[in-house]
């Protein structure tokens, strides 16, 4: 289907799954929908489950990384086949995701221990290092190993080839040995996740088989973006029913802007050729926009040479208009483009249908400062880069003198930097005369002592606890509370907590110097990827980020040349190399193009310009500053249909924007902001049994736990149970003691765990596996599944999800199952302490039951869980330090269980109202009294 802007591509996707369910006897989860975000298979998500009901719950709509790891998780162990170290095969478990710093470092490594021609040039050993590191991850998107001839061609007479060539062949040799170490180290990229399935795939037909019988009809999104690895997993899973599968693609060659240069066309024209049944259907009809902003589009567009035109056709009749502006400089653009804003707001327009869109990320703050003065709502969704945020770097430099009490500098910083704590005079005295100024009061001396006291506990930390602690002592929560902007404070915080337990060693001082590492070379410290602002506010983005989106009016600002097409460097040929060998780009028409021209970065531009501009319906607003080329694509908008307008400032104006650039910005609507963003937060929460039992427990707990996610350490005792956990898994798949310990040792080694908490659950576990396989081993039988994930599940719209330990056959000619719950614990309750008839019962124990409710109900609801088993039982089995190991077998009624459910909905309505009370009789708390919210 090649469907143009605002042709209606995604409800098509969604009304083809429709109509496969009505008119075959296909189940749900037969289908699967391919995209490349998040955001767009939520979105498809929720329109399928609109137009069909809770059916649509079942269908499989994913990312395509997204599917692979479901490939994986579900066989790990056989993917563990696959994958080899130089000292033999290792379980995928054991390996590591690579961080970009540590891939720079690597890259650093080799160029430097490594002789190379045309990759390291002299005066600058590392100048390609960036370059390199984007290189090798297209290499594994577009599948482009083995390769060893290249055809390049240029129109571009600056171009030299033979260097271009040249440095192409050496990165290649690079990634052969880049890869050996990361395997060296058992780390993998990102990218390797969906080659692993595809060569798997290729060599085990049984489990290429299963996927090719479960979906047997896919249809995939935005299809002239998809890369080599994605469509080589297209034709593994199509290839059962050869040149004729039931394929559904949606593609808009005018919309690439996610691939090489050149690949816009070359998917479709692919496509055609490799199933030459396939039909072909335009939808030529725009639903969006006016006359006025589809005819500018076209005259756009028209200036790339096209291999499908089929101009649009408008469906909408009302009125549009297209404005060409020209500031005198930023500064009034940026403010005109607010204040143009805040006048449609005043006159009745919504600022939810109005859409400021950027080229890069880094123009999007001065829009939103422009808008904070103006109190003008706004959304921006985008990941911190928390090495920016001031808190962040006052945070950073407290800690950096912990590491080092003795650094006079360091000390110095940190005290200005806490002035609010011992103020200002002191701080000077603390800056410049050290720690032993017989001047010091006793507040700040108490500072310094504080600082000492964690210096010294610091070596018996690990590193998560060390910030824990740090936050603690210096009663950084309620510094944080008091902040307009706590909840990015408070995500910045939860991104570093992250960092830290995932950082390789527990050396506290290593962890630091690889964050200013990050900042020396500008890798950041991303966020997760959030909305903030208020949900009917004008949206701020990239022209990226607005793909697939449509507001009434579109603002299009500084709209330069230099910002646009601005010639890129030609260091590596990636995009145009035609493999004379068994790569899976070798086909006819790829790589056969240029290498990259201006022509080719016009081209690609212009599409992005195409998607901007029709993102609008009725108004788009295109602006430039008067010293600045504008860019060509707004001399390429038809004169007759774009007015334009020349603005400068008055001495009045310019004062007013002055005065509003340099005053404070005050508390801007913070609590609905905060109601906004919290709402986000509740509405794609899944319940889980732990998450519902914490709930009932303490509502402002989960708030600040589960919703918040206040940065806390991890607690040994959960980590020793999870380590556990994991032991038996490894036991259930090879029945051998050694084998279990030894996954347990690695497991607690590579945790966060201090090294005293390490020798002493290491010696525990030892003790209780030994126990246990001890006890165990006469009567093994290989359990129907370990550690198995619920998919995600629907009670009416309540999404639940949850993970069980074990399953163990009952009856396996009917399916039925036990499914086990593990419970580290010192001691195992009795089972009248678990159905809560003495004296002893705790809340923990009580919320045992609610657990073994909650998985059965979830065996009940996961569609894919139900066709394979039944549940006829449920048990908690203690691994308890007495060794006794007694299981507690329990069943349920369907009245139990339909109780049980109305429980699980007052809860979610509760949580949805964001009723989060704090209940005075939990012991469990540690933030509620701090966080005041």
């Amino acid at each position: 289907v090649l469907a143009g802007p605002g042709s209606g591509k995604t409800q098509v996707l969604i009304l083809r799954i429709a109509e496969i369910l009505k008119k075959t006897q296909m189940n749900p989860y037969n289908i699967l929908g391919l995209t490349f975000t998040e955001s767009a298979s939520e979105e498809m998500k929720e329109r399928l489950i609109n137009l069909i009901g809770p059916t649509g719950y079942d269908v499989n709509i994913t990312t395509f990384h997204g599917f692979a790891n479901s490939i994986i998780q579900e066989f790990p162990f056989l993917f563990g086949q696959t994958i080899a170290g130089e000292e033999g095969e290792f379980n995928l478990a054991d390996w590591r995701p690579l961080d970009d710093l540590e891939r720079l470092k690597i890259i650093e490594q080799l160029l430097t221990n490594q002789q190379w021609q045309y990759i390291q040039p002299l005066k600058n050993n590392l100048f390609y290092l960036r370059e390199i590191s984007r290189a090798l991850s297209d290499i594994k998107r577009e599948r482009l190993t083995g390769i060893m001839n290249y055809e390049l061609r240029s129109k571009d007479k600056n171009i030299n080839n033979n260097n271009v060539i040249n440095r192409t062949k050496e990165l290649f040799r690079l990634h052969e040995l880049y890869q050996t170490e990361l395997a060296k180290r058992f780390i993998y990229d990102y990218e390797d996740m969906l080659n692993w399935v595809i060569d798997k795939m290729k060599v085990d037909w049984e489990l290429s088989l299963l996927y090719q019988e479960r979906y047997q009809y896919i249809l995939v999104d935005e299809y002239q973006d998809t890369n080599n690895s994605q469509l080589a997993l297209l034709k593994i899973l199509t290839s059962f029913y050869k040149d004729n599968p039931n394929l559904f693609v949606v593609g808009d060659p005018n919309q690439s802007i996610f691939r090489f240069q050149g690949a816009s066309s070359q998917n479709i024209q692919e496509f055609i050729r490799q199933y030459p049944l396939a039909k072909i259907i335009n939808l030529n009809q725009n639903y969006r926009s006016g006359r006025v902003i589809i005819d500018a589009a076209a005259a756009v567009i028209n200036h790339n040479e096209q291999d499908f035109k089929e101009p649009l056709q408008t469906v909408r009749k009302y009125d549009g208009r297209i404005t060409s502006i020209e500031y005198t400089n930023k500064e009034e653009e940026v403010g005109g483009v607010a204040d143009r804003i805040k006048t449609i707001i005043n006159r009745g327009g919504g600022a939810q249908e109005i859409a400021i869109l950027v080229r890069k990320n880094n123009q999007i703050n001065d829009f939103i400062r422009a808008c904070e003065e103006r109190n003008v709502p706004y959304q921006v969704n985008r990941g911190e880069n928390i090495l920016d945020q001031p808190f962040m770097e006052r945070f950073l430099i407290l800690l950096e003198t912990i590491n080092q009490p003795l650094d006079k500098i360091a000390l110095g910083k940190t005290a200005y930097y806490f002035r609010n704590q011992i103020g200002l005079e002191q701080a000077a005295l603390l800056a410049k005369r050290g720690r032993n100024d017989n001047q010091l009061d006793d507040k700040t001396e108490e500072f310094i002592q504080k600082i000492d006291r964690l210096a010294k506990q610091a070596p018996g930390l690990t590193i998560d606890q060390i910030l824990e602690k740090t936050i603690e002592q210096f009663s950084l929560i309620n510094e944080i509370n008091e902040q307009p902007n706590r909840l990015i404070i408070l995500d910045g915080l939860k991104t570093l907590f992250d960092n830290a337990k995932q950082f390789k060693s527990n050396n506290f001082d290593q962890w630091l110097k690889q964050l200013r590492d990050r900042q020396k070379h500008d890798l950041n410290l991303i966020t997760k990827e959030t909305i903030w602002g208020k949900n009917d506010g004008v949206a701020i983005q990239t022209y990226h980020q607005a793909k697939g989106e449509e507001y009434t009016t579109v603002f299009l600002p500084q709209m330069e040349e230099r910002l646009w097409t601005k010639k890129k460097s030609d260091y590596f040929a990636l995009g145009r190399l035609v493999n004379e060998k068994d790569s899976v780009s070798a086909r006819p028409g790829f790589g056969r193009d240029e290498l990259p021209s201006l022509d080719g970065i016009v081209t690609e531009e212009r599409r992005l310009f195409y998607v901007g501009l029709t993102r609008a319906k009725r108004n788009c607003f295109i602006s430039h500053e008067k010293t600045s080329l504008p860019s060509r694509f707004i001399n390429e908008l038809p004169e007759k249909i774009v007015g334009k307008k020349i603005i400068e400032e008055t001495d009045r104006q310019k004062v007013k924007r002055l005065e509003l650039s340099i005053q404070p910005l005050g508390l801007i609507n913070i609590s609905q902001q905060e109601k906004d963003w919290l709402r986000r937060q509740t509405e794609k929460l899944t319940l889980s049994p732990t998450g519902f039992n914490k709930y009932l427990n303490c509502p402002k707990d989960f708030l600040l736990n589960n919703i918040l996610r206040i940065p806390m350490a991890d607690d040994p005792g959960l980590i020793y149970g999870t380590a556990i956990h994991g032991a038996l898994e490894k036991y259930y798949h090879q029945p051998e003691l050694k084998i279990a310990k030894n996954r347990f040792q690695q497991l607690i080694n590579q945790s966060t765990m201090s090294e005293d908490d390490k020798k002493r659950f290491l010696a525990a576990g030892g003790k209780l596996l030994t126990a246990y396989v001890d006890k165990k081993k006469m009567e093994f039988v290989r359990p129907a599944a370990t550690e198995y994930t619920f998919s995600k599940s629907r009670l009416n719209d309540i999404p639940l999800g949850g993970k069980i330990d074990k399953i163990d056959w009952l009856d396996e000619s009917q399916k039925t199952v036990r499914v086990i719950d593990y419970k580290t614990t010192g001691r195992a309750p009795s089972r009248n302490e678990i159905i809560g008839q003495t004296k002893k019962t705790t809340g923990s124990t009580l919320y045992y039951l609610n657990q073994l409710k909650f998985y059965w109900l979830l065996g009940q609801l996961d569609k894919k869980f139900a066709s394979r088993w039944l549940i006829g039982e449920t048990a908690l089995e203690f691994l308890d330090n007495d060794h006794r190991f007694k299981t507690e077998v329990f069943s349920f009624s369907n009245k139990e269980i339909n109780q049980f459910q109305d429980q699980i909905r007052a809860v979610w309505s509760d949580i949805q109202a964001f009723k989060f009370p704090h209940n005075p009789q939990s012991t469990s708390c540690r933030f509620c009294h701090l966080w005041d919210i």
